[in-house]
């Protein structure tokens, strides 16, 4: 009897882990992918591998025209094969038009063995943008993965970014503040000076004594 017990406690464990590693899957890719609006925050930059002497370089750039407006914020991460970081996140603040460009060294990637290159991936997450004006290019962005060799040789890793956006909203104007309420009697602003001589009532004008005093 208890041994039952044990083996159905050890099928239900086993349903419960494949649910959530199915749901962690799933995020992950819904992550990868465009939201709805066609904008994208994370992008993953494809799987790349690279020897001890080796740099890669992952290249964020701001593809807007509008100076006036807010930098895009990114965070690159570089990922090992078994999900770790292999260094610190990395932040970049770019102005329109401008480039930001994060390395990793072969140091920082270990191989697992002898003669077998370290395997990693980079992913490129933004921030969204909440006040632009349109039509000048204000949260679109793209990435590259480069690899770069100890004689300064390069190539590029296939799967460039092409165009990408940030989600942004459109600047509202701000309303000018309401002057203070001057009072329920206050005139309006082109009517004449109120004083006691100019207040009608029923029967006709009525002077003030004080003003006749």
């Amino acid at each position: 009897m208890a041994r039952g017990r044990v083996l159905t406690s050890f099928v239900v464990t086993l349903g419960v882990l494949a649910l959530l590693v199915t749901l962690s899957l799933r995020n992950a890719g819904a992550q990868a992918e465009p939201t709805s609006d066609g904008t994208t925050i994370v992008h993953y930059l494809p799987v790349a591998g690279m020897s001890n002497v080796q740099v890669a370089a992952v290249h964020v750039v701001n593809l807007g025209t509008d100076h006036t407006a807010a930098h895009e914020i990114f965070k690159v991460y570089f990922v090992s094969a078994a999900g770790t970081l292999l260094v610190p996140l990395q932040n970049c603040d770019i102005g329109a038009g401008q480039t930001c460009t994060v390395y990793l060294t072969g140091a920082n990637c270990p191989s697992p063995g002898q003669g077998v290159r370290c395997s990693f991936r980079a992913v490129v997450v933004g921030d969204p943008l909440l006040c632009v004006t349109p039509d000048l290019g204000t949260g679109d962005w793209m990435t590259n993965l480069e690899m770069i060799e100890p004689d300064g040789a390069s190539r590029y890793i296939a799967g460039e970014s092409g165009v990408l956006k940030l989600p942004t909203n459109g600047c509202s104007p701000v309303d000018n503040p309401a002057p203070d309420d001057p009072g329920v009697d206050a005139p309006p602003v082109d009517a004449p000076p109120i004083d006691a001589t100019n207040r009608s009532f029923i029967g006709g004008f009525v002077r003030s004594p004080i003003l006749l005093a």
